[in-house]
């Protein structure tokens, strides 16, 4: 219950710190951006005492979310959408396994489904070689693609379709930054958006 309540939270400060940015880089009005900009800034705060506070709590690394319900939200939503949503055998023992990178995967295919319409397929395959220095996984979707991938990855530009702000990719991104990894975004041949995620062979 804790640790669902911080994820919550945590969750919720991220959203809000990444509309308030995209507000403010899609007004006109200097001035109101400015504000926007400043009230981004002091949910910074909040965001930081949260995790403070938290630090020190006995909370299991599995705890924020079960990763069998997690998975079955994405394939129910999928299946809602009519997206096909594939996933390799070797990512589910994976996010069996290693609790903590299940928000990194949960935040690529999210992505791909916010973005994806009817009839698109989305495809989560896992990269691991025994003698390669670096392991990972890819989220290739067939889909709008992005027309700006720099800008997603940041989360200061949505990609087409839907409503969708693409804030989890920023969230991907740190969570792999602090494993000494990285999120890398490239257009899907011949369309679509291919996200890899990669972190070095422990």
């Amino acid at each position: 219950m804790l640790h669902k309540l911080k994820h919550d939270l945590s969750n919720s400060l991220v959203a809000a710190m990444g509309e308030l940015e995209l507000l403010a880089s899609d007004v006109e009005d200097h001035a109101l951006a400015e504000r926007l900009q400043d009230t981004r800034g002091r949910l910074l705060r909040p965001f930081h005492e949260l995790r403070r506070l938290t630090a020190s709590l006995p909370l299991s690394e599995s705890a924020p979310m079960r990763w069998q319900d997690a998975r079955q939200q994405l394939d129910a939503r999928a299946n809602a959408d009519r997206v096909s949503l594939i996933w390799q055998t070797e990512v589910l023992q994976q996010m069996t396994a290693d609790a903590p990178l299940r928000p990194v995967v949960i935040a690529l295919v999210t992505n791909a489904l916010d973005a994806a319409e009817a009839g698109v397929t989305v495809a989560v395959s896992w990269l691991a070689d025994a003698d390669a220095a670096e392991q990972g996984l890819v989220v290739s979707d067939d889909g709008p693609g992005c027309d700006d991938l720099a800008a997603a990855t940041s989360g200061q530009r949505q990609r087409a379709g839907g409503a969708h702000l693409g804030l989890g990719l920023p969230v991907a991104a740190a969570i792999l930054a602090a494993r000494g990894g990285r999120l890398t975004l490239q257009a899907n041949v011949p369309h679509g958006l291919r996200a890899s995620a990669n972190w070095p062979t422990r």
